[in-house]
């Protein structure tokens, strides 16, 4: 279940996820999904969150229950609030406080392997790959779940 300390993440109540820790509660909770606030800050494109979370100790390198990572989200999570420059924002925060941009999914992706298949060109050039656009081409996904 939802513990009030990700209701207060992802609305970006930061009086309440400060009063919240004060009180004992787990910076790093796990929700549905083996989410933690951090996952929910970056979904709603809360940098400031996201800042103040790492700053008590959240673990930036958390894995989702599909072996992902908030950098995993930033870089390619369909999500409207995450686009163009806020998208390019979150990875660069991510990645200056320690977000490990070499992490594997549970199906051997990278942060940088979704960006490309995602069209993130931005984030593939942060994330130091290639895009489509260079001559080379990015890898797409295939019907099995695989990018090749």
């Amino acid at each position: 279940g939802i513990a009030p300390i990700h209701i207060t993440a992802i609305t970006g109540v930061m009086s309440g996820t400060d009063l919240l820790l004060s009180l004992g509660a787990n910076v790093d909770d796990t929700c549905d999904h083996n989410l933690t606030p951090l996952f929910l800050a970056v979904h709603a494109n809360n940098v400031n969150m996201v800042g103040y979370l790492k700053s008590r100790g959240a673990n930036i390198n958390h894995k989702d229950e599909l072996g992902r990572t908030p950098l995993h989200w930033a870089a390619a999570a369909p999500t409207e609030r995450l686009v163009g420059q806020n998208r390019s924002k979150m990875v660069e925060f991510l990645l200056n406080h320690g977000a490990d941009p070499s992490v594997q999914d549970n199906d051997g992706q990278t942060a940088l392997q979704l960006a490309q298949a995602a069209g993130e060109d931005e984030v593939v050039t942060m994330l130091g790959g290639s895009t489509a656009g260079d001559g080379q081409s990015a890898p797409r996904n295939d019907d099995d779940g695989y990018y090749v």
